[in-house]
């Protein structure tokens, strides 16, 4: 889900943050990449398309309950309410 996320945020995420995008997918932190692009997104109201987002929502319907979800599932509904790329 991180790789599919960071492809789909790379416009919107500077060298600097892309750069640590990758330095923690590298290191098995999925979840603090998702987390920082999702700031990103958020910060810059770059849309996601439906498709990103479902498939985001879904991947963390898997998660429910683990110490990440309550925070990832607050970033993802501030980049739904943002709308999406159509």
């Amino acid at each position: 889900m991180a790789w599919l996320l960071a492809d789909a945020a790379e416009p919107c995420l500077t060298g600097d943050q892309r750069t640590m995008v990758f330095v923690e997918l590298g290191g098995g932190e999925n979840h603090l990449a998702i987390e920082r692009i999702l700031r990103v997104v958020v910060a810059d109201g770059f849309p996601l398309s439906i498709a990103v987002l479902a498939a985001l929502t879904e991947w963390l319907d898997l998660y429910v309950g683990s110490p990440e979800e309550r925070l990832l599932r607050g970033l993802v509904s501030q980049v739904r309410a943002q709308g999406p790329d159509l």
